[in-house]
């Protein structure tokens, strides 16, 4: 932690939750509860499984996780 309200102690999950939001919410216009549950056990599996991450060297976080795993 940097200090009490510094951006920088949680910026990795705003971020998560930015692209979340956008990617679920504002490119659909059917917001009913059904609707979010199941597009969001869709994208969540799609975030971590196929969605290629800039920060993780253009891997998926499952792939970037293995990867690391067997180092430590």
């Amino acid at each position: 932690m940097n200090g009490k309200g510094s951006w920088r102690d949680n910026v990795r999950m705003e971020h998560f939750w930015r692209t979340y939001k956008y990617e679920l919410f504002n490119l659909y216009d059917d917001v009913t509860q059904k609707s979010i549950e199941q597009r969001l056990k869709t994208w969540i599996s799609y975030y971590n499984s196929e969605r290629l991450h800039s920060s993780l060297g253009n891997k998926t976080p499952e792939k970037w996780r293995e990867e690391h795993q067997s180092v430590a």
